[in-house]
């Protein structure tokens, strides 16, 4: 039987702009903590670096390819060694936002040329953290790849820029559709409405409550 994924949130500072932060997540299996998956590492390497101690890191995930949870992905990959994953469809932008990093980080001429190596996640796949289990749901609309991590054991959701606390992910950005967002908030509202939501930027929140009060009303009334 899985066991219950643990999640503990550290509050990244993203640089370019102030007073900006962005969720980064540390998963543990509840029952067996020394190892853990690191969930958008937006920035501030030597602060996440501080809260993986001793554990090994597993896997590096992106719920999507925007700057603004990625910052640390280089440094913290070459650091761990750890694969990294995310959508197919947001590879090629990872790729070159790394390539940018290199470039403006004091990396060789030979690193920053590098394709770094992600590995896909596809709707429907999941991922082993000890003997607790990741689920791969594609949700696209904020970005063509955007995915969210379902613990369905301990009614878990890391929805990325998906779903917020009383929002959605905006649509306006590359790669964004109204339509797939309206979709992808849909099949998020047939999860449990007690699953707690953990998303990309602020507060935690549950799925019972966005339907109540938030974006998966609108969505399951039609209106997004």
């Amino acid at each position: 039987m899985p066991t219950v994924v643990q999640i503990e949130t550290l509050t990244i500072a993203v640089r370019k702009f102030p007073l900006f932060t962005t969720n980064c997540y540390l998963l543990s299996d509840a029952a067996e903590a020394e190892k853990v998956i690191i969930v958008d590492p937006a920035a501030e390497p030597e602060k996440i670096i501080v809260a993986i101690g001793d554990h090994q890191v597993e896997a590096l995930v992106l719920t999507h390819s925007h700057w603004d949870h990625l910052g640390a992905l280089l440094e913290l990959q070459q650091q761990t060694g750890a694969p990294i994953y995310a959508h197919p469809s947001e590879i090629a932008d990872i790729q070159a936002a790394c390539r940018e990093i290199a470039m403006h980080s004091g990396y060789d001429r030979q690193d920053a040329r590098i394709d770094l190596a992600v590995n896909s996640l596809n709707d429907g796949d999941t991922l082993n953290l000890g003997q607790a289990l990741l689920e791969i749901l594609h949700t696209p609309g904020h970005s063509k790849g955007s995915i969210c991590l379902w613990d369905r054991t301990g009614g878990q959701l890391l929805s990325g820029d998906t779903l917020f606390a009383g929002a959605c992910g905006r649509t306006d950005l590359p790669s964004g559709d109204p339509q797939q967002m309206g979709e992808s908030l849909r099949r998020l509202a047939q999860l449990p409405p007690e699953t707690r939501v953990y998303p990309g930027h602020d507060e935690s929140t549950s799925i019972g409550n966005e339907l109540k009060y938030g974006a998966l009303r609108l969505a399951s009334q039609g209106i997004l």
